[in-house]
């Protein structure tokens, strides 16, 4: 990373906030019975770009741990991951499907965001809460549109079944970390806020 040039992302907390408080609790209910409830008590609007910047240089993917200036390594963990972000940390590991052909669904953040309010709940409505969730949050591309492979993967699936969303966002992580130091661009993940208290320097 080059000195003084901060990690920019298109990760966007404040999207998902705003359009999350719109919805009613019944569905935000819904949401929180999926295993999500962690997600609709984010309160990081904005991402802290020197926090980023540290956790970047700091990171340790081979022994999956953060180095502190203080010379103590702390490991990162999935549960680490479901702990901070309140997803699920148990279930079906999730296995993106590469498409060959063109995906015959149509996604936009825009319509995503209206689905959300119009959906009964239902597997309909799940679905497009998880690709929105991924699109903004868990694993967004460097044009805020979710990856369509993963989109399709999750319209394409039983939302009755139980994934591992931690253990798919933590290797999200890494590797925008890996890809991010090979060639410094926008990132894409999200990379959250350590608990109040912690001092990371």
């Amino acid at each position: 990373m080059q000195p003084g040039k901060l990690p920019k992302s298109r990760c966007s907390g404040k999207k998902f906030i705003s359009v999350i408080a719109r919805l009613p609790d019944v569905k935000r209910d819904a949401i929180k019975e999926m295993g999500f409830r962690g997600l609709l008590d984010l309160a990081c609007r904005e991402l802290r770009y020197e926090l980023c910047e540290w956790i970047i240089s700091n990171y340790d993917i081979g022994y999956h741990q953060l180095n502190m200036a203080n010379g103590i390594a702390v490991p990162v963990t999935t549960e680490d991951v479901s702990n901070i972000m309140g997803i699920p940390s148990n279930g079906e590991e999730i296995v993106v499907h590469t498409r060959r052909d063109t995906s015959n669904c149509s996604y936009t953040i825009t319509l995503l965001e209206q689905n959300l309010e119009d959906l009964a709940i239902g597997d309909d409505f799940r679905k497009t809460f998880l690709i929105f969730a991924c699109a903004t949050l868990l694993a967004p591309n460097s044009k805020l549109e979710g990856m369509h492979d993963l989109w399709d993967t999750i319209w394409n699936g039983h939302v009755g079944v139980a994934k591992n969303w931690s253990q798919f966002v933590f290797h999200y992580i890494e590797d925008g970390i890996k890809e991010h130091t090979k060639k410094p661009a926008k990132l894409h993940m999200w990379l959250p806020d350590f608990p109040p208290g912690i001092d990371y320097t």
